[in-house]
């Protein structure tokens, strides 16, 4: 029997229900469990009890609630459906959906539809889960809220939608939430201050004379993701273009608005020396890439040389 991806999620749980079912007679009989017919072969593996239970990531992000922003919810969020592969993400949405619309709730105005605030949190989930390659989009979670599902709202909100989703998903940030970052930096100590203001002076010059390239070593626990994430608001508050990855899913979590190296530079799984990204120079991520002020690489050392 051929080896199948959890990528390819319903051809993934037919084969693992071929391997746990005796003669099955069709399609839909092997989607039959005590004489209730599943959609979907992913649901007919829960009622026969072969995914693992989801009490873990439930969990995780019951944690995360207590203490993140909505908009750091909803990367774990993104986090979770990518690397974990959760048996039952609706289960997620269903308890913490709420909690991933927050910011976008208080945002809303008195005649505002509150569907704007879940239709602008569910293009969020979109846009982040896309950030992870072309086969990564909510088309693959039949079970969340589509995109589809609020394109009336999202298009009475903005008449014309953005050219670039890239580039307008990096101008979307909680200017609330950066601004409470930023005040962190009054308990900044002396070295990382310095580090904020040599790169924030850098920053501060015309394109064509920055040169700079910063690497910040320090063990856990010295303030390096604290000062990276100070640097990131500081510059999306400007209305600039700051960009955060780390080697590892995660170490991404760590930063505001992160994700993986990998699927932001869309860096080959295997490299070698004739291994280049698959990023073109007019596409979507180009033009994000060119319009960066910041880029920002959590252990970066790890990656392969």
């Amino acid at each position: 029997m051929y080896a199948v991806s959890p990528v390819q999620a319903e051809r993934f749980y037919l084969r693992m229900l071929l391997c746990h079912r005796r003669g099955p007679t069709s399609f839909q009989d092997i989607r039959t469990v005590d004489g209730v017919i599943y959609d979907r072969y992913k649901l007919t593996c829960q009622a026969l009890g072969l995914l693992e239970s989801d009490d873990e990531w439930l969990r995780c992000m019951r944690d995360a609630a207590v203490s993140q922003m909505p908009s750091q919810l909803r990367d774990l969020f993104v986090v979770l459906l990518v690397f974990a592969n959760p048996s039952d993400p609706a289960a997620l949405w269903a308890e913490h959906g709420a909690h991933m619309c927050e910011d976008y709730q208080r945002a809303l105005r008195p005649d505002d539809d509150p569907n704007l605030a879940i239709a602008r949190a569910v293009r969020d989930i979109d846009d982040l889960l896309r950030m992870h390659g072309y086969e990564w989009s909510l088309a693959r979670y039949p079970e969340l809220p589509q995109l589809q599902d609020f394109a009336a709202f999202l298009q009475q909100a903005h008449p014309e939608s953005p050219r670039n989703r890239l580039l307008a998903s990096e101008a979307s940030y909680d200017q609330e939430e950066l601004i409470t970052t930023m005040e962190g930096l009054a308990t900044a100590n002396e070295a990382q201050r310095a580090i904020f203001d040599t790169v924030t002076a850098e920053i501060a010059l015309p394109q064509e004379r920055r040169q700079g390239c910063y690497f910040l070593c320090g063990e856990g626990g010295a303030g390096k993701s604290y000062i990276s994430n100070l640097l990131l608001a500081y510059v999306r508050l400007s209305g600039r273009v700051a960009i955060a990855v780390a080697s590892t899913g995660l170490a991404s979590l760590s930063l505001r608005g992160g994700t993986t190296a990998h699927a932001r530079f869309k860096i080959p799984l295997r490299v070698d020396e004739n291994s280049t990204c698959n990023i073109r120079k007019q596409d979507q991520l180009g033009e994000l890439l060119r319009a960066a002020d910041l880029f920002i690489w959590d252990e970066c050392s790890m990656i392969h040389k």
